[in-house]
């Protein structure tokens, strides 16, 4: 998935899920890794990197 579509399913999620799109990313990312495809748990966990910006307006591990 290249950087563009992370960053708009990172978008449609928080559209539809809010504040709670970590969440349902999280689950995503667990339900990725249970079913055995790391590759989709990575793209999730990007996803979620990119939704942590969009809620906080700060990237992945700034320190404020």
């Amino acid at each position: 998935m290249g950087e563009q579509d992370v960053w708009r399913t990172a978008t449609l999620m928080v559209k539809h899920f809010g504040d709670d799109a970590i969440i349902e990313c999280a689950e995503r990312v667990d339900r990725q890794r249970a079913d055995g495809d790391p590759a989709g748990a990575h793209v999730w966990k990007r996803v979620m990197a990119s939704i942590v910006f969009l809620l906080d307006g700060a990237p992945p591990g700034t320190i404020h």
